[in-house]
């Protein structure tokens, strides 16, 4: 099968992008047991896990399809790789959740959320053309808040105070963990495996959101 499209883990940080990318590259050296990488340049790593490898980049505000003024650093699995193997995505995606929680705790993170990528590409465009919101803002960050939900969200502290913590557990999705400084980190679904093109992914990925779409705009 062959995919072109992408989870893509995006990383809020109070720190310039590429200082975010820095530690994020710098937290790969803290334990023996990390992956290892290769940094091509200041922008960018690959970061190879036991399963497959990851790419992680640097991008300015300006060319980001997000409502968000600062610089990002991105963490990216190529959906392809989740169709290879015994186990088809579930090593690959295990192993891009212990990366995420790994790189949270290296970064003094403002907000986490991943997205599949045809779902970014629709940012922005009409309603009658599949168009969905940002998913934050600069000013709903500023509340502690998010626009509206993702497939992959990390809640830290703050936000979770504002949300509520029990509010939060509660919410109809695949996945919830309470990390140990009170973040907590939602999955919606990984129930993806049948699908048979990027569209289909998308979606998948589409569906599972749905009921915390409607969680969060009865919340709001």
């Amino acid at each position: 099968m062959t995919l072109e499209s992408v989870f893509r883990v995006i990383f809020l940080s109070d720190s310039a992008g590429k200082k975010t990318l820095d530690a994020l590259v710098s937290a790969l050296d803290t334990d023996e047991e990390t992956p290892s990488y290769n940094r091509h340049n200041e922008y960018s790593a690959t970061v190879f896990g036991e399963s497959r490898r990851y790419g992680l980049d640097w991008f300015s505000g300006d060319i980001s399809k997000i409502a968000y003024n600062e610089e990002i650093v991105t963490l990216d699995l190529t959906c392809s790789v989740l169709f290879q193997g015994e186990s088809p995505g579930q090593q690959q995606f295990e192993e891009t959740f212990d990366l995420v929680r790994q790189f949270y705790q290296g970064i003094d993170a403002q907000y986490v959320f991943g997205m599949h990528s045809e779902r970014i590409e629709t940012i922005g465009l009409p309603e009658n053309r599949n168009g969905i919101r940002s998913p934050i803002s600069d000013e709903s960050l500023a509340q502690n808040r998010i626009v509206t939900p993702t497939w992959l969200m990390l809640f830290p502290p703050a936000m979770v105070e504002e949300y509520g913590r029990e509010w939060l557990l509660d919410l109809p999705a695949e996945r919830i963990e309470e990390l140990d400084d009170g973040t907590i980190m939602i999955v919606a679904t990984t129930d993806i495996f049948d699908a048979d093109s990027d569209f289909e992914i998308a979606n998948a990925v589409g569906e599972g959101l749905q009921p915390l779409e409607d969680a969060f705009a009865e919340k709001h």
